[in-house]
């Protein structure tokens, strides 16, 4: 699997479960310490995140960076 197609999945299981969670775009960013531009590219898959993010943004959701990637 190419690192793009990694990172466009990526977003998008991240995308689904704030959306799930009830979170518009700006709302999650701000919770979970991001700019809202970076949080953005992070879902389309354009932003190589570290794991530090990683973990922020499951934190924020109330769910475990395991959650994020499994199936990618």
């Amino acid at each position: 699997m190419k690192d793009e197609e990694i990172l466009k999945n990526l977003g998008a299981c991240i995308r689904r479960k704030r959306k799930e969670a009830g979170f518009t775009q700006e709302e999650f960013a701000h919770a979970a310490g991001f700019e809202r531009a970076y949080y953005g590219r992070v879902e389309r898959g354009t932003q190589n995140l570290t794991i530090l993010n990683l973990f922020k943004i499951a934190s924020a959701l109330n769910c475990n960076a395991s959650d994020l990637i499994e199936g990618l």
